[in-house]
């Protein structure tokens, strides 16, 4: 398989379960606090809290051949779910949410978009509200290519095998390349761009905090982080 062959998203995951959720649309405050829901997760992938709105570009099919769909909440494994791209406005009213929380997905769309997709963040977050932001860190790749830090490379090469990938060409060019090349990537960031797209978007520039690992504002929020991409990552709250 060549590494590029990575890139290809798949159009379904599998699961064991889904069920269709008495949920309607638009979403409100009060149908999600009934719920205990308090934050919307974009860019789920397979990870489905059962106390968070869960949503993905990429959709659920069960053991029974039964799929999730654009235009209605489904429960997936339990957890709720919608089938969701970010480039459209998610149906739910203004300031619907307490939190919201993205893991890797901002790279994965133009930065035009990106701006479309945060202005709704800001309009879906209740005044005071919170977003967390993670992403590949170019800064952290360029100064491990100038700096000849192989060992920051070999990591992430072992780092991504728990992905179930093939094993990483460690070189540094390649893997600089991967992060522009690989995974469908459209724009990577480091800090200084993050700041720049959440201003546009119409986030404060003092609103936005440079975060660790983990390390939260909302303790719940921080504990969606996933170890294996601490080592690349870059990581942001806003508050709206």
């Amino acid at each position: 398989m060549a590494w590029e062959d990575t890139a290809t998203a798949p159009e379904f995951l599998w699961c064991e379960q889904i069920a269709p959720s008495p949920w309607t649309l638009p979403l409100t405050r009060g149908v999600l606090a009934e719920a205990g829901v308090r934050g919307v997760q974009f860019g789920c992938g397979g990870r489905l809290p059962k106390d968070v709105l869960n949503t993905d570009l990429v959709g659920f099919t069960d053991i029974r051949l039964e799929s999730t769909a654009p235009g209605r909440v489904f429960r997936v494994n339990g957890a709720p779910f919608l089938h969701h791209d970010v480039t459209q406005p998610l149906p739910a009213e203004d300031g619907a949410f307490d939190w919201a929380y993205s893991e890797h997905l901002i790279e994965h769309i133009s930065q035009a978009q990106a701006l479309v997709w945060l202005k709704d963040v800001r309009r879906l977050l209740r005044p005071g509200g919170l977003l967390r932001l993670t992403t590949p860190d170019l800064e952290r790749y360029a100064q491990a290519y100038v700096s000849r830090d192989d060992a920051f490379f070999a990591d992430h090469s072992r780092r991504l095998r728990e992905f179930g990938l093939p094993a990483m060409p460690t070189r540094r060019a390649f893997m600089v390349n991967q992060i522009f090349g690989f995974w469908g990537h459209r724009w990577i960031y480091d800090f200084d761009e993050l700041v720049h797209v959440l201003v546009e978007a119409g986030f404060a520039t003092d609103a936005v905090t440079r975060r660790a690992f983990s390390a939260s504002a909302i303790a719940e929020v921080g504990a969606l982080d996933s170890e294996v991409r601490q080592d690349e990552t870059i990581y942001v709250e806003v508050t709206a």
